[in-house]
């Protein structure tokens, strides 16, 4: 479940947790995987869609303009990539 070498990087929190024991487990910090959550795809891009309940997720789907938002992103990765 870890890989050693991944906890000598340069980074505050450890890419995985610590432990090859399931009774430690629970004793690995949460702030590990909310540190790495900011440095992804789903924190960084523009235009990606978030919602915290499945009724805001509804209700955005019913709102929703599809074509400007691929515009949008297909911008972003021109310009990016």
């Amino acid at each position: 479940l870890s890989l050693r070498g991944a906890s000598k990087s340069c980074f505050p929190q450890q890419v995985f947790f610590e432990t090859d024991d399931w009774d430690k487990f629970e004793m690995n910090s949460p702030l590990a995987p909310a540190f790495w959550y900011e440095l992804t795809d789903y924190a960084l891009f523009p235009h990606l869609q978030q919602f915290n309940s499945a009724v805001e997720l509804v209700n955005q789907l019913l709102a929703v303009d599809f074509v400007e938002i691929h515009r949008a992103m297909a911008i972003f990765n021109e310009d990016t990539w």
